[in-house]
C-alpha cells in the first residue's frame, strides 16, 4: 500500500514538473521593430525575428509569414515546409490544410504534400476523412487523398463522432465514414452553421417550414412545430412559435420553462441566459426566473462567473447574484478570461482582475482578451503580445 502511495506520488510529481517545465520552455511571439521571431518568457531570443508576422506555437508548429506568403517553423526554428503558401491551418490528425492559387491540399509533419492541391475547397480531417470540393461539389477523402465517399453533394461537413452532415438536391441528412446515409436525406434544413450541430446530443431540423430536433439515430425527439430555434446550449433552446412574435425557451423533453416574451435571447452559459425586452438586458436562470433584472442597455455571457454589462452608457461587471463586481465606470469591456479582462477609459485599454483591481496598465491602443497565458495588444501603433503579469514582449 505505501509502495503504491509513494509511486502515485511520484507520478503526479512529475507531471506537476512536467508541466511547469512545458510552460517555461513555451516560446512566445517577439517583434523586434517591424520583424516577428521568438523568445522564451524571460524575452530571450529562440528564433530570430526575421518574418514580417508570426502565430503562437500549436503544439510543435507555428505559422509565419514572409513577403505575403505562410510557412510553419518547429520549435528549433527550423521551417519544416517553403513559405510559399497563401494559407496554412492548423494540424488536424496530423495533416494540415494548405492552401494555394485557390487550390487546397494537406502536408504532414515533415512539410511533405501527401495529398496534391487540387481541391476548390477542403476542411481538416475528422475521424479519419476530410471533406473536400471539385467544381461545385462536395465528397470525402482519407489520408492517401483517395477518394472513399463520392464528390457528388452540394454540402458536405466535416464528421464529428461519425456523422457528417450533407446536402443534395435541396435535401440534407447524416452519413457515416461509410458513405451510408443513416439519417436519411429528407430535411429542407439542418443549421449546418450551428457551430456544434448534435450540440446537447440533438440537432435542428427544418421540414414544410417548422423546425424540430433529432437525435444522432435521426429520431424525432422534438416535434417540427417551431418557426424558429438555436441550438440547444446546457440542456435549453431557445425558440419562437411565431416567426413575428417573441422568444421563449425549452428543455430537451420540449417543456416550456419560459413564456415566450423576450425579442432577443442569449444561450445559456454557466447556468444563465441573457434575455432582452425591447431594448433591455438581464439574466434567468436554468428554472426560466428572471433572477437579474432586466434594466442593462447592453450585456454579455457569463463568463468566469462575471458578465459584462452596460448601465447608463458606461461598462461593469456583476456577478450572478446581480451585484456590481468591478465598477459600473468603464467606456469599454470586454469578458473575462483567465482571470483578467480588459477595460477601457478615453480611448484607452488595460486589464482589470476580479476584483475590479487594475493590474495592467490602461494604456494600449486596443486589447484582447487572454488565451493560454497571453494575448495580443496595439500600442504606438504597432501590435505585440503581452502576458497576464504585463510584460511586454516587443523592442521598439
Amino acid at each position: 500500500m505505501a509502495k503504491t502511495k509513494f509511486c502515485f506520488t511520484v507520478f503526479i510529481s512529475i507531471i506537476f514538473m512536467a508541466q511547469l517545465y512545458s510552460q517555461d520552455m513555451r516560446l512566445i511571439p517577439f517583434r523586434n521593430k517591424d520583424r516577428w521571431g521568438f523568445c522564451d518568457k524571460n524575452k530571450k531570443i529562440v528564433i530570430e525575428p526575421k518574418y514580417d508576422s508570426v502565430n503562437t506555437f500549436s503544439g510543435n508548429y507555428a505559422r509565419v509569414i514572409l513577403n505575403k506568403k505562410t510557412g510553419m517553423i518547429n520549435l528549433q526554428g527550423k521551417e519544416i515546409c517553403k513559405i510559399k503558401y497563401d494559407e496554412i491551418f492548423d494540424f488536424s490528425e496530423g495533416l494540415a490544410k494548405v492552401t494555394l492559387n485557390g487550390k487546397s491540399g494537406f502536408i504532414n509533419s515533415a512539410g511533405e504534400e501527401i495529398i496534391p492541391l487540387i481541391f476548390t475547397g477542403a476542411n481538416s480531417f475528422k475521424d479519419g476523412l476530410a471533406a473536400v470540393q471539385l467544381g461545385d461539389k462536395w465528397g470525402f477523402i482519407n489520408k492517401q487523398g483517395k477518394v472513399v465517399i463520392p464528390i457528388i453533394y452540394d454540402l458536405a461537413y466535416s464528421f464529428k463522432d461519425g456523422l457528417a452532415g450533407v446536402k443534395l438536391s435541396g435535401k440534407a441528412g447524416f452519413i457515416n465514414t461509410n458513405g451510408k446515409a443513416v439519417i436519411p436525406l429528407m430535411f429542407d434544413e439542418i443549421p449546418f452553421y450551428f457551430v456544434d450541430v448534435f450540440k446537447d446530443g440533438l440537432s435542428a431540423v427544418r421540414q414544410n417550414e417548422k423546425f424540430g430536433f433529432i437525435n444522432t439515430k435521426g429520431d424525432l425527439i422534438i416535434p417540427m412545430k417551431y418557426d424558429a430555434v438555436n441550438s440547444f446550449s446546457e440542456g435549453f433552446a431557445s425558440v419562437k412559435l411565431m416567426f413575428d412574435k417573441y422568444w421563449g425557451f425549452i428543455n430537451k423533453k420540449d417543456d416550456v420553462i419560459t413564456p415566450f416574451i423576450f425579442d432577443k435571447v442569449y444561450f445559456f452559459h454557466e447556468g444563465m441566459a441573457g434575455v432582452i425586452i425591447k431594448d433591455s438586458v438581464g439574466f434567468i436562470n436554468t428554472e426560466g426566473k428572471i433572477v437579474i433584472p432586466i434594466k442593462y442597455q447592453d450585456a454579455n455571457s457569463f463568463s468566469e462567473g462575471l458578465a459584462r454589462v452596460k448601465l447608463h452608457d458606461k461598462y461593469g461587471f456583476i456577478n450572478k447574484q446581480g451585484k456590481e463586481a468591478a465598477p459600473i465606470e468603464y467606456d469599454g469591456a470586454g469578458n473575462f478570461s483567465e482571470g483578467l479582462a480588459a477595460v477601457k477609459k478615453f480611448d484607452k485599454w488595460g486589464y482589470i482582475n476580479k476584483d475590479g483591481k487594475i493590474v495592467i496598465p490602461i494604456k494600449y491602443d486596443s486589447a484582447l482578451a487572454f488565451e493560454n497565458g497571453l494575448t495580443i495588444i496595439r500600442y504606438e501603433g504597432k501590435i505585440g503580445y503581452i502576458n497576464t503579469s504585463g510584460t511586454e514582449y516587443w523592442e521598439n
